[in-house]
């Protein structure tokens, strides 16, 4: 597909015997984002890095810029069928929508920025799945969300706030691993539910501050 390079990474050998399955799959999926939301040329990178994955699902994902996708996977997961057949997918979805993204807004430099972006890529993820959330989004009732909103809100325009800590999770700072993520996802699922002909495939590019109204 023009515009969209993939590249298998295969020096350990362990992905090697899924190249053509994963070139192939990766390539009709990225066609049928391509119908939902524009994204320039992006190299895709797969590689065999366990490290780098959400231990669970063996892959993971990071997009540091509009032109270029990391993906990990561990080929040794007990469920890399699944991880292929799903998992994998989803995770391309949520990557491409940041990709669109830093093409037309940017990622994003201060914590609610980040936080935008992180639920807008889940949701695109869920409009292209048709399923479930991902766990990390919905790890926190009602109360417990308007609890860290209001932890967070106070480093709301942080341009030097901790990515780790709200995303992954801090003990000694009493965040909860996946915070940014389920508060991301709620803050967009708000606008949703207020703007429902709108769709994350038309929010790629949407100012972070439409998702939230300052009281």
């Amino acid at each position: 597909m023009s515009g969209t390079t993939i590249h298998i990474l295969c020096a350990s050998g362990r992905l090697k015997p899924y190249e053509k399955k994963l070139q192939k799959g990766i390539r009709r999926h990225v066609s049928l984002l391509k119908k939902y939301i524009p994204f320039g040329d992006v190299d895709i990178i797969v590689s065999d890095s366990p490290e780098a994955t959400i231990p669970h699902l063996g892959v993971g994902g990071f997009t540091p810029n509009a032109h270029t996708i990391h993906i990990s996977l561990d080929p040794t997961f007990k469920g890399f069928k699944k991880t292929l057949e799903q998992y994998l997918y989803r995770t391309i979805s949520h990557e491409i929508h940041h990709a669109a993204r830093w093409a037309a807004v940017g990622y994003g430099t201060s914590l609610f920025e980040a936080l935008v972006s992180e639920g807008l890529a889940d949701h695109f993820d869920i409009e292209i799945a048709g399923q479930d959330p991902q766990e990390w989004d919905t790890i926190f009732i009602e109360r417990e969300v308007n609890y860290f909103l209001k932890k967070a809100q106070k480093e709301f325009d942080n341009t030097s706030y901790n990515h780790h800590d709200w995303f992954f999770g801090s003990e000694k700072r009493g965040i909860p691993k996946w915070t940014g993520y389920a508060l991301g996802f709620y803050l967009v699922q708000k606008y949703l539910d207020q703007n429902p002909k709108k769709k994350p495939s038309m929010l790629y590019g949407a100012k972070a501050e439409i998702f939230w109204k300052k009281k």
